[in-house]
């Protein structure tokens, strides 16, 4: 029943990425937990092959639009890839407790830095082309390496912190960071998978099902966001992700089970 299901609720999933460009992976472990009956652990360690396929797919859009850079992408991935293979194999001993409030806080913050954040500060701006990039090697490493953590143990992908994180140190224009961070997404994820061979916190018939599912979404919701209210999207997501950290917290201290 389980595989029947997780085509639609990932297509579901996948349309709030195509209409916010970001956040899809955020709702794929609560689905996978609230609504498919996984544990914290399984649905942390399923969502990785999901967010990998859809990383695929946007992947081969962006570098054929010419938005993509491999060499920035391959040097703060690989950061991320380090970590992520090392949190992917911490998370399968992990207690649920800790991996459920560390996914609440994820929720929250994201939820916060959504309401705030201004549709203006989202165009490309010209005048970042005569700054000059204000991360080294060093500043690059820490940043990847932070990501990688969160896609790891979080089953995350990481692209809502991966493009400021491009912004800011490799100082790209916004329609170049968002196209290589789907390639940073990638290798972090296949990292975390890596990580989590020789546990049992995987279902890849689900995952698969799941991703595909997300990959006919993305295309819908990517057709449908010209036509939405950018603002309303992004409360409408950041009051969906604080009702679910506070379902999850409810939940966690109360001593339920989050899997139904």
């Amino acid at each position: 029943m389980d595989l029947l299901v997780a085509v639609p609720i990932g297509v579901l999933v996948g349309a709030v990425l195509g209409l916010l460009g970001a956040g899809g992976s955020l709702l794929t472990v609560p689905a996978l937990i609230f609504l498919l009956g996984l544990s914290t652990g399984e649905a942390t360690g399923t969502s990785l092959v999901a967010v990998t396929m859809m990383a695929v797919a946007g992947v081969v859009v962006h570098r054929r639009a010419g938005r993509c850079s491999c060499k920035e992408g391959f040097a703060f991935g690989g950061a991320a890839a380090v970590t992520a293979a090392a949190a992917g194999w911490a998370a399968s001993a992990l207690p649920e407790r800790i991996l459920t409030g560390a996914f609440v806080v994820l929720l929250v913050g994201t939820a916060v830095w959504l309401m705030q954040r201004s549709p203006e500060a989202e165009d490309d701006n010209p005048d970042l082309e005569d700054r000059q990039a204000s991360g080294g090697i060093l500043v690059t490493g820490a940043a990847g390496g932070g990501i990688g953590v969160l896609t790891g143990l979080l089953g995350v992908g990481g692209g809502f912190l991966i493009v400021p994180a491009l912004l800011v140190t490799r100082n790209m224009r916004m329609s170049m960071a968002v196209g290589t961070s789907q390639l940073v997404v990638l290798i972090s994820a296949l990292a975390g998978l890596a990580g989590r061979a020789t546990g049992d916190t995987v279902q890849w018939s689900l995952g698969l099902l799941f991703g595909l599912g997300g990959l006919v979404g993305a295309t819908i919701g990517s057709r449908l966001a010209d036509r939405a209210p950018e603002g309303a999207l992004r409360n409408g997501f950041a009051a969906v992700a604080l009702a679910v950290a506070g379902l999850m917290a409810w939940q966690v201290v109360s001593g339920g089970s989050l899997a139904g």
